[in-house]
């Protein structure tokens, strides 16, 4: 697999990260970017497939398309899986290799891949934000979360905004963890935030909707976050 900063150091700078408390069965490759010096050449040259609707899309969502699945190439690898192939099925989600789980996430200049074996985890989703301002967090606090979540965000040391940023995230990586399974799109009230344990960086979850072939029914979903500079990660692993 040839390697980005070959083709042009310029677009792509890998990124340690490191999981709290994460089974060392998941392994993670991360990566900042830069779009302006993305080339539509990088997919024949890494051997990555560009769906139609890519190609067709602008060079942010391609530019995001292509690390995303770049970073699960390197992933896979690590893994020790021989075919790091991703291709995308028709509801536009990654296709992992037999016997692999994994997941996917971008903000503006960041992308994370994580995977695992599917003997190791049963599920894997996880997500990444750039904090929300208080005027951006006040827009949309009304579509994330109900009266009772927001008491509970209302009530975090970490403040506001930032905590709201985190139970977005975790929301999607829920959703992301989940939907391989499910096969059906759930909004934001499916999960109902029950507490956030700064101690321990972790928020925990109720799924309140039933949810056909939910690996995790009627169990406590923890989801453990990190803090960085500019961003939340948020993900959830569930060891078979």
């Amino acid at each position: 697999m040839p390697a980005i900063t070959q083709l042009t150091p310029s677009y792509f700078l890998p990124t340690s990260i490191v999981l709290p408390n994460a089974p060392a069965s998941i392994i993670a490759r991360a990566a900042r970017r830069n779009d302006a010096h993305f080339s539509d050449s990088f997919f024949s040259q890494c051997g990555i497939d560009c769906p139609s609707n890519i190609k067709r899309a602008v060079t942010k969502r391609r530019s995001e398309y292509f690390i995303g699945r770049y970073l699960a190439q390197m992933a896979l690898s690590a893994a020790g899986a021989t075919n790091t192939s991703i291709s995308t099925n028709e509801d536009r989600c990654p296709i992992w290799p037999q016997s692999m789980c994994g997941s996917i996430t971008h903000t503006d200049d960041f992308a994370l891949c994580v995977v695992a074996s599917t003997e190791a985890q049963s599920v894997l989703g996880v997500d990444a934000v750039d904090w929300m301002t208080d005027t951006q967090a006040e827009r949309v606090t009304r579509k994330i979360v109900s009266a009772e979540e927001t008491a509970l965000i209302n009530s975090s040391t970490l403040g506001y905004s930032k905590a709201l940023s985190l139970c977005f995230s975790a929301k999607e990586s829920i959703y992301k963890a989940l939907f391989p399974y499910v096969r059906q799109f759930f909004g934001f009230s499916a999960a109902r935030l029950l507490a956030i344990d700064n101690d321990i960086e972790a928020l925990y979850f109720e799924i309140t909707q039933t949810l056909p072939n939910n690996p995790l029914a009627g169990r406590e979903l923890c989801v453990r976050y990190i803090l960085e500079p500019d961003r939340g990660i948020t993900w959830l692993a569930d060891p078979i």
